[in-house]
């Protein structure tokens, strides 16, 4: 394997050729993300809420370009399809961790 030097490009470059993989994954840091945002709302945890706040735009780039640069139908909702599958569980494990951490 040949080893890289490891930087943004190749990274993105790695990511763009995994798209749909790319997508699921995003969809469930994402949805993870966003629900952490929403709890931290709604227990008024300032200390949280900013930098979750500030990361979110960067999460949802990559599938917004991919989204918007596909003009073609099936592709656009082949990414759709994968980043619902995400967000399903990233849903799934926000509300698992609060349980689980017993967080109010």
């Amino acid at each position: 394997m040949d080893m890289k030097k490891l930087n943004m490009t190749n990274i993105l470059s790695r990511i763009e050729e995994k798209k749909y993989t790319s997508a699921f994954f995003l969809g469930i840091i994402s949805d993870f993300w966003m629900m952490l945002y929403n709890y931290a709302v709604n227990h008024d945890w300032i200390w949280l809420q900013a930098p979750l706040c500030f990361g979110i735009p960067f999460i949802g780039f990559l599938i917004s370009k991919w989204f918007i640069d596909n003009p073609e139908t099936s592709v656009r909702m082949k990414i759709v399809f994968w980043q619902a599958c995400g967000n399903t569980i990233g849903t799934t494990l926000m509300l698992l961790f609060v349980r689980l951490f017993k967080i109010v």
